[in-house]
């Protein structure tokens, strides 16, 4: 199917989802094979609409649009309205970080992030987006994924999967999967960060399929006895807690 005018102007957009921040209307022309007519179209449009500002030297960058987009999402997205607190609970009793993401295209993008005082470590920054395929927040949502997604994110990236433990045939990663799927929780030891821990619990949406992840991260040198037993039960809980209230506005449907 051909794409539409909406769908050629909005893919200037897609260009930003990349580590370059400014992009000049010759670079865009060739990175979308877009003539220079219908270019600037679209950048005077999304201009005027505050998507994109122009500056002198550099081309187009994200314009004041996206701050405010960036801030009624804060205020509306329930995950963040109802998990924010949870997520600042935790910190307030572990010296980590919490996280909360969702799933978008094949990675997922870390939506709310909250920090302990104490934790220096950089961990997943609000809008990064990561690959989901190592760490404990991508394992926590492969275990839930249709079968045809989790077989095409496998193949994919069978090398990657290989070198951690999860290949390389595909029956290698459900099998390692399994006990997150029936535990509802990957508890992961360094895979992304050594030293490193790792807790995430799946969030689902209210027909039962996974839109995200609840997780902790916490430098193992500071895990006392038991800590990570009750990280586990706050992380399962914090996600429990969201997984209710898509059940309860399925429920009032």
């Amino acid at each position: 199917m051909a794409e539409s005018s909406l769908d050629k102007m909005l893919s200037i957009l897609d260009l930003y989802e990349s580590d370059q921040l400014h992009w000049t209307p010759e670079e865009i022309a060739s990175q979308l094979n877009m003539s220079r007519s219908t270019l600037y179209r679209y950048l005077r449009t999304l201009s005027n609409r505050g998507y994109l500002v122009s500056t002198v030297d550099d081309g187009y960058t994200l314009g004041p649009k996206v701050s405010l987009l960036e801030y009624r999402l804060r205020m509306s997205d329930p995950l963040i309205v109802i998990g924010g607190p949870l997520a600042e609970e935790m910190v307030r009793q572990f010296d980590g970080a919490a996280l909360i993401s969702r799933v978008f295209r094949e990675g997922f993008v870390c939506i709310y992030r909250s920090k302990s005082l104490k934790d220096s470590r950089h961990y997943f920054k609000r809008g990064q987006i990561m690959q989901l395929v190592r760490g404990a927040n991508a394992h926590a949502i492969q275990a839930f994924l249709p079968r045809h997604r989790l077989e095409r994110l496998f193949f994919a990236n069978r090398e990657e999967f290989t070198a951690i433990g999860m290949g390389p045939d595909f029956s290698d990663l459900q099998g390692a999967l399994r006990p997150i799927r029936n535990d509802g929780v990957c508890v992961s030891d360094g895979e992304l960060r050594s030293g490193v821990a790792a807790v995430a619990a799946p969030i689902f949406d209210s027909r039962g399929a996974v839109l995200g992840s609840f997780s902790f991260t916490i430098p193992k040198s500071t895990l006392g006895a038991g800590q990570i037993e009750a990280i586990v039960e706050r992380v399962k809980f914090s996600a429990g807690v969201l997984n209710q209230k898509h059940e309860s506005q399925s429920s009032d449907k």
